[in-house]
């Protein structure tokens, strides 16, 4: 079930692990997988019942209650979730990822300030593996707030905590991280060394999913600084890993997304549009995955290509996006000024 699971096969991984809930396994993973897939497949009370199950057959526990509180974010009903969160600091208060339940909770609801208290709990946390989380997550609440001063420093200090820690997983993640801030500052070579380092991380990692990230990342960097040659080898190397990898479903999307930023870079923005909705079209109806990223792209493609419209439609789809606004908060953000601007012309 969760080989099938991690290759984006629910259907598949659902026929074992059916099993494993009628015969009451103790496993919340297994619950927490499941409703995950429910979500992919647009089943969201389907994924309230599983989560239900485990609570009211295996365990009432604050892990349960927080991923039940997350079922509810998804929905946009944040005083349920808020409901779900209050059983779990009832049940375990000093439950050690509390802060960040309350955070995303305070973020949904734009209280960004209140967001920033919690996140920084987690982020001066003893424990490094829950620490690495409340910085990555402060660095996505400054995309949102465009503290972009900020993020460096913060980058910074979750790469040498991963150093620290010996976890090289995280280490790919926070080179990505600062990557991608040095390519939104136009400093591209510093991005180019950040991804290099990254990829070397991911390999000692023996992470498949870092690698295809750090490839990624490295030609998002060369086409949005218009070296679309060296983007272009790049998209071939996403191409192989399509042909040759497991995970076929994420690296197509990964390969698409590359072609679409190459074919933007040229201003062909037609085939932009087509590679842009093509990687959308792969995403699933999980919220996690209905990500500001790739909308954004397409946005932008669609309003280049003279179609403003249809660039409206996915600039509203991002302000409504409810776990997937947080991946990107930049683009969640500027999504409200691309609106105005397409208003004001309309």
């Amino acid at each position: 079930g969760l080989v099938y699971y991690s290759l984006e096969e629910g259907d598949q991984a659902l026929k074992y692990w059916d099993i494993c809930l009628k015969n009451k396994f103790p496993f919340l993973a297994l619950y927490t997988g499941m409703a995950d897939i429910y979500r992919t497949q647009g089943l969201i009370e389907r994924d309230r019942e599983v989560l239900e199950f485990y609570r009211d057959n295996i365990s009432d526990s604050a892990s349960i209650h927080l991923y039940l509180s997350t079922h509810f974010r998804c929905k946009g009903d944040l005083d349920s979730a808020a409901k779900e969160l209050d059983k779990a600091i009832t049940l375990d208060p000093t439950y050690r990822y509390i802060p960040r339940w309350k955070g995303y909770l305070a973020y949904y609801k734009d209280d960004f300030a209140e967001t920033l208290v919690e996140l920084q709990k987690l982020a001066e946390e003893n424990d490094p593996e829950i620490a690495l989380t409340g910085l990555a997550d402060l660095g996505l609440l400054g995309w949102t707030r465009g503290k972009i001063k900020d993020l460096e420093n913060i980058f910074r200090k979750g790469l040498a905590l991963a150093k620290t820690a010996g976890m090289k997983g995280s280490e790919a993640e926070f080179h990505i991280e600062l990557a991608h801030f040095y390519l939104r500052t136009g400093q591209a070579d510093k991005a180019l060394a950040e991804c290099q380092s990254a990829w070397v991380a991911a390999v000692e990692a023996t992470s498949d999913y870092w690698q295809r990230e750090a490839v990624f990342a490295r030609g998002l960097v060369h086409a949005e600084s218009g070296n679309l040659a060296e983007a272009q080898k790049v998209a071939a190397e996403l191409k192989r890993l399509v042909d040759e990898g497991l995970a076929k479903k994420e690296s197509t999307r990964l390969y698409l997304g590359l072609m679409g930023a190459i074919e933007f870079e040229k201003k062909k923005y037609a085939g932009a549009v087509d590679h842009f909705e093509k990687v959308v079209g792969t995403l699933t109806k999980n919220p996690y995955q209905q990500s500001a990223f790739f909308l954004n792209r397409l946005a932008e493609a669609y309003f280049k290509a003279g179609n403003p419209d249809k660039a409206q439609e996915q600039y509203e789809k991002i302000t409504r996006l409810t776990l997937g606004r947080m991946d990107d908060g930049e683009a969640y953000a500027k999504s409200y000024y691309r609106l105005g601007t397409i208003y004001e012309q309309n």
